[in-house]
Parts: C-alpha cells; sequence; structure tokens
C-alpha cells in the first residue's frame, strides 16, 4: 500500500502532542517528509537494516533498564509503549531514504537469520503509522480529541484504496457519517474506561493491600495487626533527636461494631507554596525539618505526618487534600525517592473538635462500663482521668495472637477475659473510656518511629511498626494518649524473622544504589545517556551514508526495465488501450481485454487483439512480418 504524503509526519506530531514530546516530533516528521522533496536514495544491503535494527534493539534494552529503576512498576510498560515510535524512528528513517520499500521480518526477529528460507516482507511506513496510534492510546488523559486525531490519520492513510467505482461525495459522506457514530460511541467508551480503570484499580489494591480502601476512610479491628505481621520496610526517615515519633496517617470519631470511621469525610485541597510544596498550617517558631524515604506504589495514599506538620515540600503529585481531621492525602503521585516535612512538636496536627469527638453509643458504653476503674469515676481533672485509664491497663499484657473465642466480640473479650491484645485493642478501649469520662478522644493509626539503622544512619519504619493509639482533646489541644504497653516493641522484635538481617542487608543495599542512581540521574547521568545514544545514532548514520546513493530517476528507470521483462510488454496494442483510456473509455479494474472491447461496442479491435494475445501469451511469439504487420495496424486506427 502506498502510503500518501505527510501522513506519517502528522501520525508522529500527534503521537508527540499526546504523550508529551512534541518538541522532539516536530524535526522527526520533517526529516520523515523531507524525502518527497528530493531525490536521493541509499542503495542499502540488508546488512545495513540489521545494524539499524541492532541499535534499535540496544536502545530498546537500556531504555527498558532505565524506565524499571526510575518509574513506579505499574507506569514501567506505560511508558515504554509511549515511547516505542521514537525508539523505532532511526529503522524507518533508513527505509524511507533507502532504495527498498519493504522489509523482511529477519531484521527485526534476530533468530530468524540464520534460517536459510525466505521471510515475508513488511511495509513498516503504515506499520510504523499503528505504532503511533497505539503510543497515542496508552495516555489516559489524551481527551476527547484523541478520537478525531486517530480517525483523520486512519482516513488519510486509507483514502488511496477507495472503491472507484463511488464518487468523491459519496466517500466523504459515508466517511462523515462513520464519524459521527464513531464520535459519540467514543464518548460512552471513554466515559467507560475511566470508570473501569478506577474500579479495576480499587479492586486491584483491595486485593494486593492489606488495607480496605488507599485512604483508610475506614478501620476495623485487624486492619494494623496485619501489617504488623511483615518485617518488611516500608520507608525510611531522616531527622533529629525526635524519637519516639508517632506518625499520623488517620484518625477516625466514629465507633460501631468494633469499626472506626469518620463522620464527615470531606476533603479540601492544600494551599501550594510552590513546586510540588503545600502549606499544612501555619509555619511555628521552632519549625524542624524531617526526610522521609519512600517510594510509594500507587499514585494516591495517606502521608504519615508527625505533630505539628506544617509543610510538606519536594512531594510529587496533582494534588494534595486535607480532612477535617488533618489527614492528608495524596492523589496522582509520581515516582519519587524522598521527600521533606517541616514541624513544630509544639503545634497540633488535628482539626478542632467535631460534633462525634465525644459520642459514646449505648451499645459501646455497655460494652466498657463494667471495666471502668473506680479511680476514673472519681477524678475531677481531665490529667487524673488520664492517670486512671493509664492505671487501668497496667495489668494487661501485649500480644498479637487472639483466641478464636475474641473472634465473637474482641473488644469484650480483650476487657474482661484475656486481657490481653495490641494496639487496636488499647486504642479502642482507651477512646471509649475517655468519652465516657467526659473527654473528647479520636482513635489514630499510623507508624511509630524507633529503630535505629547505624547502617544507612536513618531510622527505618517497617510494616510491623504499624501502630494505634488514641488521641485526647486535653487543654485546648489534642494530645497522644498511647496505652499500649511500652515493650510491645521489643516484643515484636524478639519474633521476626531469623532470615531478617538478611533480608535487610539486600534492602540497604538496594536502597543505596538507589540513592546513589537518583543522583546520578539528576546531575550528569541524563547528558552521558543522551551522548552515548548520539554517539551510537551517528557512527549507523556514517556507515549508511557512505554507501552507494543513487537518484528516483534512476530507480524509476529500474523499476520501468523489471516492469518491461515480461513478454510482449513492448506490444503496440497498449497504445490502443492508452488511447481509450484517454477517451473516458478505459478499463474496471480486473477486466479482461476481450470483454472490455465488447462492453465499448469497439468489436473491429478484436483481431488486433488476437495478434496481441499471440505476441503475449505464445510461448513462441509471432514472426517479425506479423510484429510489423501489427504495428502498422495500429497506427491507422490511431490516425483515424
Amino acid at each position: 500500500m502506498k502510503i500518501p504524503r505527510f501522513v506519517q509526519g502528522a501520525a508522529l506530531i500527534l503521537w508527540g502532542w499526546h504523550v508529551g514530546l512534541l518538541v522532539p516530533a516536530i524535526p522527526m516528521a520533517i526529516l520523515l517528509e523531507f524525502r518527497h522533496f528530493t531525490n536521493r536514495r541509499w542503495d542499502l544491503e540488508r546488512k545495513d537494516f540489521y545494524r539499524v535494527a541492532d541499535v534499535t534493539t540496544l536502545l530498546l534494552a537500556a531504555l527498558a533498564i532505565y524506565l524499571f529503576l526510575t518509574e513506579r512498576a505499574s507506569h514501567f510498560l506505560i511508558t515504554l509503549v509511549q515511547l516505542t515510535p521514537l525508539l523505532f524512528y532511526p529503522l524507518v528513517a533508513s527505509l524511507c531514504y533507502s532504495t527498498s520499500t519493504k522489509l523482511s521480518l529477519d531484521v527485526l526477529v534476530y533468530t530468524l537469520r540464520k534460517q536459510d528460507a525466505p521471510q515475508p516482507e513488511w511495509d513498516i511506513g503504515s506499520l510504523y503509522i499503528g505504532v503511533c496510534l497505539v503510543a497515542m492510546g496508552t495516555n489516559a488523559d489524551a481527551g476527547l480529541l484523541f478520537f478525531p486525531a486517530v480517525a483523520i490519520i486512519i482516513c488519510w492513510t486509507l483514502w488511496p484504496m477507495r472503491s472507484k467505482r463511488y464518487s468523491i461525495t459519496i466517500c466523504l459522506l459515508l466517511v462523515a457519517s462513520a464519524y459521527l457514530g464513531g464520535t459519540f460511541a467514543h464518548q460512552g467508551i471513554h466515559q467507560l474506561a475511566l470508570i473501569v480503570r478506577e474500579k479495576s484499580v480499587e479492586w486491584l489494591t483491595d486485593i494486593l493491600v492489606s488495607g480496605r480502601d488507599p485512604f483508610k476512610t475506614r478501620t476495623a479491628i485487624g486492619s494494623v495487626g496485619r501489617l504488623k505481621q511483615s518485617d518488611r520496610i516500608l520507608f525510611r526517615v531522616d531527622m533529629a533527636d525526635d524519637y519516639p515519633l508517632l506518625l499520623q496517617e488517620a484518625s477516625y470519631d466514629i465507633h460501631n461494631d468494633n469499626e472506626w470511621s469518620v463522620l464527615n469525610a470531606s476533603f479540601t485541597p492544600l494551599e501550594k507554596t510552590g513546586e510540588f510544596s503545600w502549606q499544612v498550617r501555619e509555619s511555628g517558631k521552632g519549625d524542624r525539618r524531617m526526610t522521609v524515604y519512600r517510594e510509594y506504589p500507587d499514585d494516591k495514599d495517606l502521608i504519615p505526618l508527625p505533630r505539628g506538620s506544617t509543610t510538606i515540600k519536594d512531594f510529587p503529585a496533582m494534588e494534595l487534600n486535607q480532612s477535617r481531621y488533618g489527614t492528608v492525602q495524596a492523589t496522582g503521585i509520581m515516582p519519587s525517592l524522598s521527600f521533606q516535612i517541616m514541624y513544630d512538636r509544639s503545634l497540633d496536627l488535628n482539626s478542632e473538635l467535631q460534633g462525634a469527638d465525644d459520642f459514646l453509643p449505648a451499645e459501646s458504653l455497655e460494652l466498657i462500663s463494667g471495666a471502668l476503674p473506680t479511680s476514673l469515676l472519681s477524678a475531677t481533672t481531665d490529667s487524673d482521668k488520664v492517670s486512671a485509664i493509664r492505671r487501668h491497663f497496667d495489668d494487661f499484657r501485649y500480644t498479637l495472637f487472639q483466641p478464636d473465642a475474641s473472634r465473637q466480640d474482641p473488644i469484650r473479650h480483650f476487657l474482661y477475659d484475656s486481657k490481653a491484645g495490641h494496639c487496636e485493642y488499647f486504642a479502642t478501649v482507651t477512646v471509649l473510656m475517655l468519652r465516657a469520662a467526659g473527654i473528647p478522644a479520636r482513635y489514630a493509626v499510623g507508624y511509630s518511629v524507633q529503630e535505629f539503622d547505624p547502617f544507612t544512619d536513618l531510622f527505618v519504619v517497617r510494616r510491623r511498626h504499624a501502630h494505634a493509639w488514641a488521641i485526647a482533646y486535653l487543654d485546648g489541644s489534642w494530645q497522644a494518649v498511647d496505652t499500649t504497653p511500652s515493650v510491645w516493641l521489643a516484643m515484636e522484635e524478639e519474633q521476626a524473622s531469623p532470615l531478617q538481617p538478611l533480608l535487610d542487608f539486600a534492602s540497604n543495599i538496594l536502597f543505596k544504589f538507589t540513592l546513589w542512581w537518583q543522583k546520578q540521574r539528576l546531575e550528569d547521568y541524563n547528558l552521558w545517556l543522551y551522548t552515548t545514544a548520539a554517539l551510537l545514532l551517528f557512527v549507523l548514520a556514517w556507515r549508511i551514508l557512505r554507501g552507494r546513493q543513487v537518484t528516483i530517476a534512476a530507480l524509476d528507470a529500474d523499476n520501468k526495465s523489471a516492469e518491461s521483462s515480461f513478454p510482449g510488454a513492448d506490444s503496440p496494442f497498449y497504445l490502443i488501450e492508452e488511447r481509450l483510456i484517454d477517451q473516458g473509455m478505459g478499463r474496471n479494474r480486473g477486466e479482461p481485454l476481450l470483454t472490455w472491447l465488447t462492453r465499448i461496442r469497439q468489436r473491429e479491435l478484436l483481431p488486433l487483439l488476437s495478434e496481441h494475445y499471440a505476441l503475449r501469451f505464445d510461448p513462441r511469439g509471432i514472426s517479425a512480418h506479423r510484429r510489423t504487420a501489427l504495428a502498422q495496424a495500429v497506427d491507422r486506427w490511431l490516425a483515424d
């Protein structure tokens, strides 16, 4: 199929526009279409195309490794597909400026080069247009302009193949009808695709992630406990000597049937103070800096924050939102190794009092009424009430193991039977007791920062460092009330896997390498990478361009010579056919000459046609005398 002029360039520009690479796409398109304005071509051999394909394969492998180390796993394949037109451009450009029009499959598949059987040839020019369209389609935010652009490119490419039986007007009407119908269908499909993508991500998150949703709008007894079953390092923290430190992800005020939720889950956008910087609250006088080394596996999640967080810096995301409870959620998170948090521990993180902070349902009151300590009932100040609650748990012990009997009512079993549990149990009962004593309280979840790693000189936060605690509104601010026995961290450390040191060593080595790689990438690695690729392409182009050049005129002469190689190609009868075509009596596609002459009522030419058939198809040919007679008869007909 002959590709119309400028369609490849248009496809390249549209690809660059949709994926954000318009700057390199424009010169690529200009160079590709410049072949129509020059008559120079290179007589490239198959081994030359082998070299181009091998360099393309090396660039593809290098890019795949680069993206694997720098991109989030979920974005790796999408980014690779988006850059495919850029990678295969050298092969397409070399074909456009060569004497060849097609490439065999062994050029792209190395294993086929050793086979003796002939390989089918491909028109990679039209295939390249399809590659550009597929790469365009990987951009989920391309919008509704994507379909019109694709429709124009496809119609432009296929227009020369339209049936000549129909007028141009009818063809345009058919194309317009198909476009309008496709446009309405595309709008519905586009919306459906967005819904399916969102629901698919949520479904996969529910399966692969222990949390029930990325923003943790609800949490039940056992959610934190499941995290505690893993020793895997989740993130690292570089901070001042403020440990132990609690990093709060979310807080809750509604308790119902061993589950915590929030009364008002609305979020408001945080004020952006710079590129990838957001203000959580007004800065305090004693701001300290904390650096968090964490690569988020998903594009939306909660940010664990210390008390008094004021600013979040260098956090690449589309948007940060904060709830009425101080919870900060991030959407559109981009791959990044670290970010900073400015905080002042004299300030508060949580919001002002909400309506449900002191609400105690009847069933919750009934649950704890029998366990309320006497000293709590007789206490007169808030500090005395908090102290009484803390002393109440002196006889309780910490454990991650819960017997089957606790499944009926885990909190009741914890209070009255086992008096043993982990942080979720202690925090839940503490919140309920605080509210029973008239103190507003909330249930908070996050992480405890206590473990220091001398190898990386950073604090390590593992999945088992997930923690739950109570926060009480005391003296006009929210304060942590953690009644979980302080030995919980040591107990979990003792129960860690024997392979933990080995796994930590591997994790630290990978972390050190990632830091080094990030530094190289941010400083001079990109320049080194681009220089190497440019050098490879320059050497390849020099070896190809030094080959034999031919002109399009010479190439056309060779093609005509090849076309005239069949017997009878110089038959004078073709002059009659050309004259009739000029008079508007041309043959239909695939119509035999005999049928054609009968249809246009030119039966007087049948004797000449018989001689032409003898010249064309008779293996013995015709004599020189008969050939001369045929030429004279044709001349007489043309003269008449």
